[in-house]
């Protein structure tokens, strides 16, 4: 039943991640099903470093693993996961995001 699991978890994720829309220092967020893209404004002078500072917060301050592609952060939870584990792994991406200029 996991990809039923995904299929009914899909549109949650969707609703979590375009949450970041308004953000002041994201520019585009994106998804298909449980794949999904937050990309922020890049620092003036400085193309990927707000990216980079983001995955290695998240990493070392809130121990969960971010990808990112320059300024572009990229998610995709695990098929099994459940809306509790989605909804605190998108707070402590949202305190990072916070935190950082």
């Amino acid at each position: 039943g996991i990809f039923e699991r995904a299929t009914e978890l899909g549109p949650v994720f969707e609703d979590i991640l375009h949450d970041f829309a308004s953000h002041d220092k994201v520019i585009d967020v994106r998804n298909i099903g449980m794949m999904g893209a937050i990309e922020l404004a890049p620092r003036d002078g400085s193309p990927g470093a707000r990216g980079l500072e983001i995955h290695k917060k998240c990493f070392w301050d809130e121990n969960l693993i971010v990808r990112n592609g320059m300024d572009t952060l990229q998610f995709s939870p695990f098929l099994n996961s459940n809306v509790d584990e989605m909804q605190q792994s998108f707070e402590a991406v949202r305190r990072v995001i916070d935190s950082v200029d």
